[in-house]
């Protein structure tokens, strides 16, 4: 069996001696230099995570102001659609919507054609879902907002179940 690269007391070590390192000044050592991101982010870096906590804050007061039944997933919702920019936050936000449109519908389908059924109203979800997954991954488009797409597919499989 192959041993973990670090073990739990020479990551504390190692982040401990990273963050002593930079608080003087001086900067990461050479060996320890990829885990430079965790202690001193860039500005743009956290930018993204100021922005995207805020507006995740943002949502989840305003589900609690509405007295929501589940507000957690107003929040989360906002860092499933979150991307480094406000376009592809956006397009990836309609997608997400579409997906939840799509598997209301066809959840409200499901629960009305078969609602003394439990066996086949389970093969049916399970069957849903990976449709769902599945349509995912053939829908065509550039690069880019085909894992919108997706995302998209997965939505509607997740707010179908």
């Amino acid at each position: 069996m192959r041993r973990a690269a670090l073990s739990a007391g020479q990551l504390y070590q190692a982040l401990a001696a990273l963050l002593r390192q930079t608080m003087l000044g001086e900067g990461p050592p050479r060996k320890l230099d990829h885990l430079r991101w965790l202690v001193a982010p860039d500005l743009l870096s956290f930018g993204y995570a100021l922005r995207t906590t805020l507006s995740s804050l943002i949502a989840l007061g305003i589900a609690l102001w509405w007295e929501l039944g589940s507000p957690q997933w107003a929040a989360l919702t906002v860092w499933m659609v979150a991307q480094g920019t406000r376009g592809k936050s956006i397009a990836k936000a309609r997608w997400h919507m579409f997906g939840m449109v799509v598997g209301t519908i066809c959840a409200v389908v499901l629960v009305a054609c078969m609602p003394q059924a439990p066996l086949l109203y389970v093969l049916s979800l399970a069957l849903g879902i990976g449709a769902f997954c599945f349509i995912g991954t053939l829908l065509p488009g550039p690069a880019a907002m085909t894992n919108y797409r997706i995302h998209g597919m997965r939505a509607s499989g997740f707010t179908y179940a």
